[in-house]
């Protein structure tokens, strides 16, 4: 309809202004906004037959598919490992706040893994009974002069302590089948280099000459998380994420002592 003097006029659909008794958005009840949207969207809705179910939902979106639940049983192994990893932590910094003082140690952490009482006993029994193992990867376990395949060559300078930024690269130490958690130089001479990987073995590399692993050695059933030589380096020190500390033979890859939580 055109303009009407007075400024009483309408812009828009007349006919359906009428229909609608000269309601608007602004003027008609609640419960008839919600008629008026409830019958648009119905307008636009694919009839039934069609072979599509956009019918059920109109103009929305199709809901979304509920999301599977995941067992744990379907997990891979990286992702336990993952989970038992980050509910350690988790826990160690609540009990460094003193939020679970009444909880047994490592209780958050069997939580995460679905482990029970039983299996925990039936872990840690097959833990304790788990045996040192070592194999020897050189060519032979003493040199020329009848001396350790430990001990530093004749040639072999002491080395300092002082640090300098890498200039480039010298070799790559390929071995372990997950990421490498520490590594340590042997003691004054750094001929030999020991390290510690997320796959729970230890291996001992040549760094003087060809730079092959010479021993690695076996016993942890879960991720290292530290190494130490002792100051001559005849022995290291192991921890790892199975809650038990190594001593270890460097030469013969003998486990001296355990110790365990």
């Amino acid at each position: 309809g055109g303009p009407r003097g007075g400024g009483g006029g309408l812009v828009g659909n007349v006919s359906a202004s009428a229909k609608e008794g000269g309601d608007s958005v602004f003027s008609m009840t609640s419960a008839k906004r919600r008629k008026v949207r409830d019958e648009a969207l119905a307008g636009v809705a694919i009839p039934d037959g069609d072979g599509d179910d956009s019918a059920a939902h109109g103009a929305w979106a199709p809901p979304r598919a509920p999301t599977p639940v995941v067992a744990r049983d379907d997990l891979s192994a990286a992702q336990k490992e993952y989970i038992e990893w980050h509910a350690s932590r988790r826990e160690a910094n609540l009990r460094s706040r003193g939020k679970l003082k009444d909880e047994a140690e490592g209780s958050l952490v069997d939580a995460a893994v679905g482990v029970t009482k039983g299996q925990k006993e039936t872990e840690k029994s097959l833990a304790d009974a788990a045996v040192a193992t070592s194999v020897f990867h050189g060519d032979s376990q003493t040199n020329y002069a009848g001396e350790s395949w430990i001990t530093a060559p004749k040639d072999r300078k002491k080395q300092n302590d002082t640090c300098y930024a890498p200039k480039r690269l010298v070799h790559t130490w390929l071995g372990h089948t997950k990421g490498v958690q520490a590594i340590r130089f042997f003691p004054k001479h750094g001929h030999l280099i020991l390290s510690a990987g997320l796959d729970s073995t230890i291996k001992i590399w040549d760094v003087h000459t060809h730079g092959k692993c010479l021993r690695d050695y076996t016993a942890h059933q879960k991720a290292l998380k530290d190494i130490t030589f002792w100051n001559d380096g005849t022995r290291f020190v192991s921890t790892g994420w199975d809650k038990k500390v190594m001593l270890w033979d460097t030469e013969t890859g003998r486990g001296i002592s355990t110790v365990s939580s």
